[in-house]
This record gives structure tokens, C-alpha cells and sequence, in this order.
């Protein structure tokens, strides 16, 4: 198992109890709200730049491996297509490319964790106007 998929476990697990709302104590969770959707936009802001590093990794890790399949490689490649097909076969460039792929995963599962912490702020509002209601009744 890839670091990536041990994080995401992990992740889950520790979304799985931020995301639970306690109706006994909305105040408190309506504070708490901003920090815990903060810490999982800091974490989705680190691991993003990553991915952006990565990528300019690759790209370099491709541009110079096209350079060597167009000019220092044993056989003569004429076309742009022909160059990029050793190049996507190229272990160097598989490296990075397979390290850009799992970044890429992980940060797209990082927006979805963003994006449900957004929606528990909704929700947190709604429980408390649930409760005004409830209240008014009494």
C-alpha cells in the first residue's frame, strides 16, 4: 500500500469523527466549525503545491527525455509522435509520471474532503435554525 492510500485511510477515519455534529452542543460546534474546515484546507493547500512541484518534474523530466530521444538516441525519430511515444515508455519519465498520478488522486480527494466540510457548515445552519424553530414552539 502507497503512502497515498495509508493517508487517505487515515484521513477517512479522522473525517469520518470531524465530520459528526453534535446536536447537544451546537454552539460549540458552530465554533469549532472554522478550524476544522481550515486544518483540512491547509492540508489540501500543502499536498496541492506538491502536486504542482511534481509537475514541473515531470514536465522537465519530459522535455529532457524528448531532447534525447530527438537528438542522442541510436535510432533516428523524425516526428513529434513517434519522439513522445519512447518518451511515454521512458522509465524515468514513468517514474514521475506514476508519483504525478498518485499526487494527483490524492489531492482530488482532498477537494471532495474541502467540499464536505463546506457542506457541514450548511448543515450545522440549518440544525441551529431547526432548533430556533423547535424552540419557538415550546
Amino acid at each position: 500500500m502507497n503512502k497515498n492510500n495509508e493517508q487517505m485511510d487515515d484521513l477517512l477515519k479522522q473525517m469520518k469523527e470531524d465530520l459528526k455534529i453534535n446536536e447537544f452542543d451546537l454552539i460549540g460546534e458552530c465554533r469549532n466549525a472554522p478550524n476544522v474546515t481550515q486544518k483540512y484546507l491547509e492540508l489540501f493547500y500543502n499536498e496541492n503545491r506538491k502536486l504542482k512541484k511534481i509537475k514541473v518534474k515531470l514536465d522537465e523530466v519530459e522535455g529532457n527525455r524528448y531532447q534525447y530521444y530527438r537528438k542522442d538516441f541510436e535510432i533516428k525519430l523524425t516526428s513529434s509522435a513517434d519522439i513522445m511515444r519512447f518518451v511515454n515508455k521512458d522509465a524515468e519519465y514513468l517514474k514521475v509520471k506514476r508519483i504525478w498520478v498518485e499526487q494527483s488522486s490524492f489531492t482530488e480527494f482532498l477537494t471532495s474532503v474541502v467540499q464536505n466540510f463546506r457542506d457541514r457548515l450548511f448543515q450545522l445552519r440549518n440544525q441551529v435554525e431547526l432548533k430556533k424553530i423547535e424552540n419557538m414552539g415550546v
